[in-house]
């Protein structure tokens, strides 16, 4: 029985101040994209020079994982089916069995 962890909503920071600004996530299967979600994490932080995404707290156990792809302006998150979907931290709340908590921030001082 996968046990299923209560948590705080989304919330998005963007140098600090908290934004209803977009996530993208991908929703993946297994635990062996574990290493995936993390070299996808690390490949937006090296491209993207507007944003920085890091991995708060792995919430679940189950087979649905989350990848992330940071864009300078907004984000979007795909569903299994690949619809593509705006969702902001607000819509986010409840959807916390398996996903990871992501923190989109500004890496651009101005």
């Amino acid at each position: 029985m996968t046990e299923v962890i209560q948590a705080k909503p989304l919330v998005i920071a963007v140098d600090g101040v908290k934004t209803p600004d977009y996530v993208l996530i991908e929703e993946l299967y297994g635990d062996e994209f574990r290493s995936e979600i993390q070299e996808n994490v690390d490949y937006c932080n090296r491209e993207n020079k507007d944003w920085k995404v890091e991995i708060l707290a792995d919430l679940g156990t189950s087979i649905t994982q989350a990848i992330v792809f940071a864009t300078s302006s907004y984000c979007y998150l795909y569903d299994v089916s690949l619809r593509r979907k705006k969702i902001n931290d607000r819509q986010f709340i409840g959807r916390v069995d398996s996903m990871l908590v992501l923190k989109v921030m500004n890496s651009i001082k101005n």
